[in-house]
């Protein structure tokens, strides 16, 4: 009759629902990040752990730009992965896009620190000299792109400008 079925459907409706949470995607995704010194190093690499962002970002920050540096994440996985993040090339700090072609690094934890990172960039004044022969070049960032100098053996400027971004 209509009204057992209505008595089945308020049963159906205050039965509890088992849901299964999978414990790889209730806990955290990033396990640490760390900071590799020099990409070019030959030998085993000098890689630091970090179990915060700021003191991660500290550490890679405090290495000159002379050397080819990364920021990466190692992730919680039971096979264990990692990828950098930001390298260090030519003196440029990059940011790498790698985790959006790996389904499970684009996520919103990661996508969240990525945005951290890209901050931090964009906050941090960078600068760095080179020696090219009895001359010297020195790059640094600004607001609105690089400005670089040029200067004789006796450290006298000899030309210059600003370099703009193209956004």
């Amino acid at each position: 009759t209509l009204d057992d079925e209505r008595i089945r459907n308020a049963i159906i409706e205050c039965t509890p629902q088992l849901v299964v949470i999978d414990p790889i995607q209730s806990k955290a995704f990033i396990d640490h990040y760390y900071v590799v010194e020099d990409l070019a190093v030959r030998g085993p690499l000098a890689i630091k752990e970090y179990q915060s962002l700021d003191e991660a970002l500290a550490a890679y920050f405090a290495i000159p730009n002379d050397r080819l540096k990364a920021l990466g994440i190692q992730n919680t996985n039971p096979m264990p992965g990692s990828l950098d993040f930001i390298q260090c090339q030519n003196g440029i700090d990059t940011m790498t896009l790698d985790f959006t072609a790996v389904e499970v690094w684009n996520n919103p934890e990661i996508q969240a620190v990525h945005a951290e990172l890209e901050l931090a960039l964009a906050l941090h004044d960078t600068e760095i000299a080179y020696e090219l022969g009895d001359r010297y070049f020195m790059i640094q960032t600004t607001a609105d792109g690089f400005d670089y100098s040029f200067y004789d053996q006796n450290y006298r400027l000899i030309d210059g400008g600003i370099l703009e971004n193209r956004k």
